[in-house]
């Protein structure tokens, strides 16, 4: 199930937090007031936690998937040996 923005976005962080670990300015000297670097770094901290969010989500479905195999795989040996035992049960009968 894919995720929008507005189903996650009560996970974001706030501006002040997502800037407050940030150096006060660029290598090249210029700082972070800048509109524009603001908005920048608001999408990319959105999108990074989406992605982080839909990266987990299907972690989560491929555990569940893994589990599932296993069960299966489990089921057609059991299977296959009840199978094979009333092959040679049957064998004694003719």
């Amino acid at each position: 199930m894919a995720r929008t923005l507005e189903d996650v976005s009560h996970l974001f962080l706030s501006e002040e937090e997502a800037v407050s670990g940030m150096p006060d300015s660029l290598p090249d000297g210029s700082g972070w007031q800048s509109e524009k670097m603001n908005d920048r770094l608001k999408r990319a901290v959105a999108d990074l936690t989406l992605d982080n969010l839909i990266l987990k989500e299907a972690s989560g479905r491929l555990e569940r998937l893994e589990r599932e195999n296993e069960l299966l795989k489990r089921a057609v040996a059991d299977l296959t040996m009840d199978n094979l035992l009333l092959k040679e049960a049957a064998k004694g009968h003719r």
